[in-house]
């Protein structure tokens, strides 16, 4: 390993920590529970927004990594082709949870999913949608654009591909066969969108709007 790899491996060690650490305090606070009855919910969740976009993006991968959000991959030249290779990047994504539905669970199974879809309460809806556009924004910059990146100089294309792909689904916590395919393949996807673009704008667009229509199936 190199300096220039060892950085945001160890950011993407941070932040999964800090993940974890969310988890435990969102368990044991109530902070899962609808609405604002936890009086900890608008603090801790302000600071997860200090701690995701300040300390990992920020300090970890702009001050720390000596670039900035340009050169982490953060560019809009041709925002058109963009939108519409992320819009594009949406269909396939969403279509591989339809494809791994229907392989597991056949017709009732996507039944079940196109119900779970469209049936899903505003409220949840629109949190979904906050939540992934902040997990596409931090994800993104930290994994296609700062990790991807250092792989990518070292290594090559494809090497970078599929090395950040494998963090990408072991950061998820699980070992379970099918969730920890998913993870690596829709790394993948991310990582050859970005790669293809030279831009993290497509795989931001399609990270965002799987949770926003996905959500949590």
């Amino acid at each position: 390993m190199f300096p220039s790899v060892i950085r945001p491996l160890l950011l993407v060690a941070l932040f999964a920590d800090w993940n974890q650490l969310s988890d435990v305090l969102s368990d044991r606070l109530g902070l899962d529970a609808p609405g604002f009855a936890s009086p900890w919910k608008i603090p801790l969740t302000a600071l997860g927004l200090v701690v995701q976009f300040g300390g990992i993006v920020w300090l970890g991968s702009v001050v720390w990594g000596r670039s900035s959000l340009r050169g982490l991959g953060w560019t809009f030249a041709s925002a058109t082709r963009l939108v519409v290779e992320g819009l594009a990047l949406t269909v396939v994504l969403v279509g591989l949870v339809y494809a791994v539905y229907a392989a597991m669970e056949g017709a009732e199974g996507v039944h079940e999913l196109t119900q779970a879809i469209a049936t899903l309460p505003l409220g949840r809806r629109v949190f979904f949608t906050v939540m992934g556009a902040r997990n596409a924004f931090v994800e993104e910059t930290l994994f296609r654009g700062d990790l991807l990146g250092a792989l990518e100089k070292r290594w090559g294309k494809v090497a970078g591909v599929l090395l950040s792909s494998v963090v990408f689904a072991l950061y998820h916590r699980t070992l379970t066969p099918v969730p920890l395919a998913m993870k690596f393949v829709t790394g993948a996807l991310y990582a050859v969108a970005t790669v293809r673009a030279r831009s993290l704008v497509p795989a931001a667009i399609g990270h965002w709007l799987l949770w926003a229509i996905v959500a949590d199936n």
